[in-house]
């Protein structure tokens, strides 16, 4: 038996996570389940997408990751499996998992051989998600869970975006609990697009403006611009790109969301010169 991680937007006041890890480990004894978490934003796609993405890449191949977020209004887009380099994911087709890779999984499918049996569901990450993850973490092939999926549904309009050769246009997608906000913008495509140039990266409109990338949240920025009401807030603004490889956005000795008054889905702009 391998890994079952679990990201949901349940929250751990009630029983419905125990719930859902009692089914996995009674299809699926001896699975080792490991949370990452159960604080998503009630229906937060772009924040379960986050953490999800995140995490991943520090598992084996094998791990099944069950990815229950705003599970109760995809009835009508459905459900599926998934797999990239070796590992599975099972989630709502809600456009979330095309938030965690960018690149098209190797298979997928829908998940109808369990829908067709449990119908419609008030509880799908236990009468759904979890039948599946229990297959997969058992051994079980992707392939009989349901036909392939040709593609998956996306958030396009939380997609980061190019414009030209000298814009690159991203969103919020989490605020952690230390107040960084954690944007969709990687590493990957902010080097593609820069190719050596200078850059400034805006927040909210162009009032916060940051030219320089550090390497840890504790350094110091030289080229950073900002009005008057935050100079002398207790901290700094700077940017970063996490151990995820997304830009961040962090303040030194301060709460960055708060202080800047950006939340999830606010953009980011960041211009090349």
């Amino acid at each position: 038996m391998g890994i079952v991680t679990l990201t949901t937007d349940l929250g751990l006041t009630d029983h419905y996570v125990g719930l859902v890890k009692a089914l996995i480990v009674q299809r699926a004894p001896g699975a080792t389940l490991i949370d990452l978490s159960h604080h998503i934003g009630r229906a937060d796609r772009l924040h379960g997408a986050a953490v999800v993405r995140q995490a991943w890449r520090a598992f084996d191949p094998g791990t099944v990751h069950l990815v229950g977020v705003d599970t109760l209004r995809s009835p009508d887009l459905g459900f599926v499996a998934a797999s990239w380099g070796g590992q599975y994911f099972v989630a709502p087709d809600n456009g979330l998992l095309a938030l965690v890779h960018d690149e098209m999984p190797d298979r997928t499918t829908d998940l109808t051989a369990i829908t067709r049996q449990t119908g419609v569901s008030v509880f799908p990450e236990r009468d759904i998600l979890a039948v599946a993850v229990a297959h997969l973490a058992h051994g079980g092939p992707l392939e009989v869970l349901g036909p392939p999926v040709p593609q998956l549904h996306t958030l396009q309009a939380f997609a980061p975006q190019v414009e030209g050769s000298d814009l690159l246009l991203g969103h919020v997608m989490q605020v952690d609990g230390f107040g960084n906000l954690i944007t969709n913008i990687s590493k990957q495509m902010f080097e593609d697009l820069r190719r050596g140039r200078s850059f400034s990266i805006m927040v909210r409109g162009a009032r916060y403006r940051i030219t320089k990338i550090d390497t840890l949240y504790a350094e110091e920025l030289e080229d950073l611009s900002l009005d008057a009401d935050l100079q002398g807030g207790g901290g700094e603004l700077l940017a970063l790109f996490g151990s995820s490889g997304l830009l961040e956005l962090a303040m030194r000795w301060g709460h960055a969301s708060n202080m800047l008054h950006v939340r999830v889905t606010d953009p980011i702009r960041i211009e090349f010169r």
